[in-house]
């Protein structure tokens, strides 16, 4: 796992790295991880054997082990099945709002248009939950 300059430390697995490349991806993911920034580190994950991660989708499971495996202090994760289990397990989770809040209040990103361009992708998150991140950073 490598550090940014802002501090955040990123590591990914191989499968999420397969799920940013899939032609089904947003253009401009398929585009970023084809070019990944110094500051991604991408992994091979172990398969662990586990009832509780096996229910889990491949990049949520991967996650989770990769996290444990590189003790990290932070785990990315939106899916609710996935968060739970991770803050079952011991980890601090947040999610990518959770990013876009920290990188607002850092000013490393422009928090409207990070929005806006979120909301052309796939990603879901409530309207109300958005507009209160939005009225936060507004002051």
């Amino acid at each position: 796992v490598a550090s940014d300059e802002s501090g955040f430390a990123t590591g990914a697995d191989f499968s999420v790295n397969g799920e940013l490349r899939h032609p089904e991806a947003p253009e401009a993911v398929q585009q970023w991880i084809a070019n990944p920034p110094s500051w991604l580190s991408i992994h091979a994950t172990p398969q662990i054997p586990n009832e509780q991660l096996d229910r889990l989708h491949s990049g949520e499971r991967a996650a989770i082990v990769l996290a444990e495996q590189e003790e990290a202090d932070l785990l990315i994760l939106d899916e609710m099945a996935a968060r739970m289990l991770a803050t079952q397990r011991g980890h601090r989770i947040t999610g990518l709002i959770g990013i876009l809040d920290e990188a607002a209040s850092r000013n490393h990103v422009d928090l409207p248009r990070a929005i806006e361009r979120l909301a052309q992708t796939n990603f879901r998150a409530s309207p109300r939950l958005l507009k209160a991140l939005l009225d936060l950073h507004r002051s």
